[in-house]
C-alpha cells in the first residue's frame, strides 16, 4: 500500500495538479471579485460592470493572455496530431485531437470574457459576440 500512495503523490507533483488547481481557482475568485453588476435601465437581462477601470484594465491583460496561451497550446496539440497521423499512432493523434478542442474551448471562454470586459457589459449573448467580432461585413 505504500508504493502506490507514494506513486499516486508523485504523479499528482509530477502533473502539478495541486498548481493546477490554484490556478483555477485563482482565476475564478478574481473574476469574480473584479466583476459587480448592476442591472441596466432597460432590463434586457444585461448588466453593466461597475469597477474600478484599471482592475477592468488588469484582468482584461490577464484573459488576454490565457487565450493566446491556450490557443497557441491548440495549435501545438493540432500539430502533434498531425504527426501522429502522419505515423500512424491514430489513438494518440485522436487524444491530441480532443485535448485541442478542450483548448479552444477554454480560448473561446476567455475571448468572450475580453469581449464582454471591452463592450462593458455582462450577459452578452453569442450572437452579440459574433456581431461584434466576426459579423462586421454581414
Amino acid at each position: 500500500m505504500g508504493i502506490i500512495q507514494s506513486a499516486k503523490g508523485g504523479l499528482k507533483r509530477m502533473f502539478g495538479l495541486r498548481e493546477i488547481s490554484e490556478n483555477y481557482t485563482f482565476v475564478k475568485n478574481y473574476s469574480k471579485e473584479v466583476i459587480t453588476t448592476e442591472l441596466n435601465a432597460k432590463s434586457t437581462g444585461k448588466h453593466a460592470i461597475e469597477t474600478d477601470p484599471a482592475k477592468l484594465a488588469i484582468t482584461y491583460q490577464v484573459f488576454k493572455k490565457l487565450f493566446l496561451s491556450y490557443l497557441l497550446i491548440a495549435i501545438v496539440a493540432l500539430i502533434y496530431a498531425g504527426y501522429n497521423f502522419l505515423h500512424a499512432y491514430h489513438i494518440a493523434g485522436l487524444l491530441s485531437i480532443c485535448f485541442s478542442i478542450m483548448c479552444l474551448s477554454l480560448s473561446f471562454r476567455y475571448n468572450f470574457w475580453m469581449f464582454q470586459i471591452k463592450s462593458g457589459v455582462l450577459g452578452c449573448s453569442f450572437k452579440d459576440w459574433y456581431q461584434a467580432t466576426l459579423g462586421k461585413g454581414v
